[in-house]
């Protein structure tokens, strides 16, 4: 896109505790810091997103938390990743 983002559709925006501004679109997520645009897309890896299609954002102090059409994850500053949780395996997970 000519703006630099995956999509001009908008789902989702968040800040996280260095000032990055995360934009959830319906064919990826950004990233916006004062570099530019950091792009994140599906890529078959196991660390990247399952989905392009992210519904929700929230960050945290460690982590950004990501509702897409595949789930619930959340990317991981200290590893650079994007964990998915899995319900059926964490079937004792208690949301508090």
């Amino acid at each position: 896109m000519k703006n630099g983002l995956p999509n001009n559709i908008i789902n989702s925006i968040t800040q996280d505790k260095y000032g990055y501004i995360w934009v959830g679109t319906q064919n990826g997520l950004s990233r916006r810091g004062s570099e530019g645009y950091t792009n994140y897309y599906v890529t078959g890896d196991s660390n990247a997103l399952r989905s392009n299609i992210i519904y929700q954002l929230l960050a945290d102090s460690e982590k950004i938390w990501i509702l897409d059409a595949s789930g619930l994850c959340y990317y991981l500053y200290a590893d650079n990743h994007f964990h998915y949780l899995d319900f059926n395996k964490n079937a004792n997970l208690q949301v508090t």
